[in-house]
């Protein structure tokens, strides 16, 4: 009887410490939970903050004229932007002989 009462208490225990092991992997899901619903909300805000640059960015565009969306004769020639290096002489004069 003794045994059975060793085997009994040896199985409460073994109970007890899975209910206290369940116990602390549900606060870890709640809390996991918690995070990463902290993190949609921040992914919310990041793509609110994304798209209001791009708006920005889009209207800064139409202002200087880079929008390609805009008709090309509302768009600057290429040539303003576009600065050409100045096309110089040769370093040599004309009649082939260097100077010293």
């Amino acid at each position: 009887m003794s045994d059975l009462r060793a085997v009994n208490a040896r199985l409460r225990q073994v109970v007890a410490d899975k209910d206290e092991l369940i116990a602390s992997q549900d606060t870890l899901i709640r809390l996991q939970r918690d995070q990463l619903a902290g993190q949609d909300e921040l992914l919310v805000e990041q793509a609110r903050l994304i798209a209001l640059v791009e708006e920005q960015n889009a209207a800064l565009r139409r202002q200087v004229g880079l929008d390609s969306k805009s008709p090309p004769s509302a768009r600057p020639a290429a040539s303003v932007w576009i600065r050409r290096p100045l096309v110089r002489g040769s370093p040599r004069s004309s009649s082939g002989t260097s100077r010293r």
